[in-house]
């Protein structure tokens, strides 16, 4: 009986649909039609000199000039897993071709279930790359998979050197944002000092004036002088008609204290006078020039260190992509797994057969 239960195992149909057929088959699939995939595999880490590290290869990163940042870096895995990363792909090493070839097996290739568009390449590709981030670490791992060594190499290589142009358009764009405006700052600065140094000078050359306020002291001081020597003058002419009227010197006083009123009244013509040219007039005009000059200067001063500023801000916002490992060339294929498929494809199929067959079991028990 016990040979009997066991023969009538191999000659249960459910047994042969749940095990023996599905096992032949990926015996014949594995064993003679899958393709061979191979995987290229580099290292990258990003790093900002603004960004601190502090996990144990992250500070031995940093001392030697490496700060990671690890958003940056899920930047970088974003791009990596983007529809443009994968129109560039396409473009530059004709990538949809390498995965839909004759030499792939017909259930590996692209394009047989479906059709060719982008978009289903898209989700095919996406499947044949992975970005590993290690937040210890702040180093990225990027493995690509082909049905070539040279292919996934290629592959992977291409990939890294777009992160690096995409990373640099993002410094391109933070100088743009950064450094193009205190720039223009600067420039407007310089170019609003020029005028105002310009507009001085001229208003010194056409009123034949240097600094109104500086001559207006000196002629303030001659006045001061003059106003002296009229003084003593008068003096010593009262003195002299009191004690010698018939003095001859007389009338020399007299003369001299009417070109010292003359000289006096036209120094202070030149300091006070009611004439545009007049220094007191001058001044309103050349003090406002000065201090448009004096405010163009120090906002020039200021729009220069804020340049400086900015320069240094732009510094700690780069970001630079280094690779710590270059893609690899792999001298075997990783995949597939062939015994391990068979294996798992037989005790899967052994499982639904066991299910079935007590389900079928009970509903006969259920009938009768």
């Amino acid at each position: 009986m016990r040979k009997l239960r066991g023969s009538s195992v191999y000659l249960d149909p459910l047994f042969w649909l749940c095990v023996v057929i599905p096992t032949l088959c990926l015996v014949i699939y594995y064993g003679f039609i899958a393709s061979d995939v191979y995987t290229s595999e580099s290292r990258f880490v990003i790093r900002s000199p603004n960004q601190q590290s502090v996990s144990g290869i992250g500070l031995a990163l940093r001392n030697i000039g490496f700060n990671a940042s690890s958003d940056d870096s899920y930047l970088v895995r974003d791009y990596l897993t983007s529809r443009d990363a994968v129109q560039n792909l396409k473009d530059d090493l004709n990538v949809q071709e390498k995965y839909s070839a004759d030499t792939v097996d017909v259930v590996s290739r692209f394009g047989v279930v479906g059709s060719p568009t982008f978009e289903n390449f898209y989700e095919y590709f996406n499947k044949k790359i992975k970005v590993v981030y290690d937040p210890a670490s702040s180093i990225s791992s990027l493995q690509v998979e082909a049905y070539t060594a040279e292919d996934a190499q290629k592959i992977n290589e291409e990939l890294l050197k777009m992160s690096e142009v995409v990373i640099n358009r993002i410094n391109n764009n933070a100088k743009s944002d950064i450094l193009v405006a205190a720039e223009n700052e600067v420039k407007e600065a310089q170019e609003a000092s020029r005028q105002a140094a310009n507009s001085l000078a001229e208003y010194r050359v056409s009123n034949e004036v240097f600094n109104p306020e500086g001559q207006s002291t000196l002629l303030l001081q001659e006045i001061s002088k003059l106003q002296d020597a009229l003084i003593q003058t008068e003096t010593q002419l009262t003195q002299a008609r009191l004690l010698t009227p018939d003095n001859p010197q007389i009338k020399a006083m007299e003369s001299r204290i009417q070109t010292l009123n003359k000289s006096i009244k036209e120094k202070s013509a030149q300091v006070t006078g009611p004439r545009d040219g007049s220094l007191s007039n001058r001044s309103v005009e050349f003090q406002r020039l000065q201090l448009e000059k004096e405010l163009a200067d120090k906002q020039l001063v200021s729009a220069m260190a804020n340049y400086e500023q900015s320069k240094n801000e732009f510094n700690k916002k780069q970001l630079y992509l280094e690779r710590l490992a270059q893609p690899s060339l792999p001298d075997e294929a990783t995949k597939p797994t062939r015994f391990k498929n068979i294996l798992s494809g037989f005790a899967f199929g052994l499982l639904a057969w066991g299910v079935l067959r007590l389900f079928v079991a009970g509903v006969r028990e259920h009938r009768d």
